[in-house]
């Protein structure tokens, strides 16, 4: 009993699907609009794909893709220099010991948003979501 009640926990966790088993109106979905990714990999959720693929040797880009194949969100990795600058200054005079972790841009509701992860020695790592202007966006979620 005890060996089932595991084998269905871990099923139930399991998000991961081939690409055969993603509908093609979703891979289309991928293909149309990004069609030079490569190392693409694949998680279902409740309502939507997930997509992590790599655009070109240094950007990641993951997607989340409804069952009809439209985007619903993106994300992609950044350069910390691709910051606006209003974003690196809120950064610099607010988080002045902490160092950027991590940089992506986010695209949802046809808004820009950048996600921040910050971190310094013996202080837990900060995460932060910024509208393009540097306002700083505590409705929207950073997205992990």
């Amino acid at each position: 009993m005890i060996i089932v009640t595991v084998m269905i926990l871990s099923a139930c966790n399991s998000r991961h699907i081939a690409a055969d088993k993603v509908p093609s109106i979703v891979r289309n979905s991928l293909l149309a609009n990004y069609p030079a990714v490569q190392k693409v990999d694949w998680e279902k959720f409740k309502n939507y794909y997930e997509v992590e693929a790599d655009l070109n040797d240094t950007t990641e880009l993951t997607l989340q893709i409804n069952p009809a194949g439209t985007i619903i969100m993106r994300k992609q990795d950044l350069a910390v220099d691709q910051l606006p600058a209003p974003v690196t200054a809120y950064i610099n005079n607010n988080y002045t010991s902490y160092g950027v972790d991590d940089v992506e841009q986010l695209e949802k509701d046809s808004k820009i948003y950048f996600q921040v992860e910050l971190n310094a020695k013996g202080k837990k790592d900060v995460t932060l979501v910024f509208a393009q202007d540097g306002t700083l966006e505590k409705n929207v979620p950073y997205w992990n």
